[in-house]
């Protein structure tokens, strides 16, 4: 195995612990808060993460594959898995948002939501740096997918920290539900448009 490779199944494997660790705390803080951006965004990272499993599993699959062909079809597998959690994610958030809307389903604290978001933006951005460091030394399939993973992360959580933020920063104001709303609903736009877009390029 080489430096790059070693390196590259590393970051892949904290990266999976990172998922798990926040889909646990966004659950928490969604329970805590009762957002409806908090609530979707547990199934976002809880779905995420499933995928950078078996990014994690497919990538040590390859490193002891001899057949190109055999590690061509675990590349696709993966960009079809991570692209299609996206848009999946996406169509999840716009239901959520909508019922919970509806029912008229108000928030309470989220302050516990800010800072898990505050801390998801770092640690996805410090994620993309990695992988686009790595992808400069060795292209590699898998490695573009998490990349392309955790930069919409990074901009999803984004939405989430400043939609959290309007929320501690305003609390009387009248309109906070569906500014809530909106925001799941911009995310979720980014989200399918960006698993979308990347499925169609390698298609």
């Amino acid at each position: 195995m080489t430096e790059t490779n070693e390196n590259n199944q590393n970051t892949i494997g904290k990266a999976l612990i990172l998922g798990i660790l926040s889909s646990t705390a966004t659950l928490i803080t969604a329970i805590i808060g009762s957002s409806t951006t908090q609530i979707v965004d547990f199934f976002r990272r809880f779905i995420e993460m499933f995928s950078t499993l078996i990014s994690l599993l497919l990538f040590r699959h390859n490193l002891h594959e001899t057949s190109a062909e055999k590690i061509h079809s675990n590349n696709q597998k993966v960009n079809l898995v991570i692209n299609n959690t996206l848009i999946l994610s996406g169509i999840l958030m716009i239901i959520v948002g909508i019922a919970k809307y509806r029912m008229g389903l108000g928030h309470k604290n989220v302050v516990p939501g800010f800072f898990v978001s505050l801390l998801g933006v770092i640690l996805n951005f410090y994620f993309c740096i990695k992988y686009s460091r790595s992808l400069k030394r060795q292209y590699e399939p898998i490695i573009k997918s998490q990349y392309n993973l955790f930069k919409t992360k990074t901009i999803v959580d984004s939405c989430v920290l400043l939609t959290v933020g309007i929320m501690i920063i305003f609390p009387d104001f009248a309109y906070l539900d569906l500014i809530d709303f909106i925001s799941s609903v911009l995310v979720s736009i980014v989200l399918c448009f960006r698993g979308i877009r990347h499925l169609i390029k390698k298609s």
